[in-house]
């Protein structure tokens, strides 16, 4: 198991420093670049993400999509498994929100650039550990990019990249590092 990410959570338990992060005004999103169909799959899913409609999230994934982000130790393997991360993640910040900011590419594969924040106010659960990590109160601002892979307009894959230093000084109480 990697322990790492586990490792940087458990820290924030004994976070000090408190930040408060405005909210930002969602850009106009850029869809030039993309084929509008998939481009308005993109926008559903940002719009169930922030909807906390997870029915909706999940229906745009096929069945057996896969996530691989920086903080899993392995991909996330089916609709079910991605819809029940990102449930977990809407508990744990309940104002959680994504901008997003451009998408390129015309298919299978497109790239999406995207703006997420929220405030750690839920306690976040951990999948096979009987533990849970308080919240902190501290928010986040993000950007990262996903690589994402289309069956028809249903998403199949997905590769996130972003700065989880970044991410984890945040919710210790420290400010993003860039805007």
């Amino acid at each position: 198991m990697n322990i790492r990410p586990l490792l940087g959570l458990l820290l924030l338990a004994s976070a000090c420093a408190h930040n408060a992060l405005p909210r930002l005004p969602d850009p106009v999103p850029d869809l030039s670049g993309t084929s509008p169909a998939l481009a308005k799959v993109i926008e559903m899913r940002v719009a169930a993400s922030n909807l906390h409609d997870w029915n909706t999230w999940e229906s745009l994934h096929t069945e057996g999509c896969v996530r691989y982000a920086p903080e899993l130790e392995k991909p996330l393997e089916s609709a079910h498994a991605m819809r029940e991360a990102i449930a977990r993640l809407g508990r744990a910040f309940p104002d959680y929100h994504l901008a997003l900011i451009r998408v390129v590419g015309e298919g299978p594969w497109v790239a999406a650039e995207l703006r997420a924040s929220g405030t750690f106010t839920g306690a976040f659960e951990i999948p096979g550990l009987p533990v849970e990590i308080p919240p902190t109160g501290n928010g986040f601002r993000q950007y990262w990019v996903a690589m994402i892979r289309f069956e028809g307009t249903r998403i199949a894959e997905i590769r996130e990249y972003y700065d989880q230093d970044d991410l984890m000084a945040q919710l210790k109480g420290g400010q993003p590092r860039s805007e």
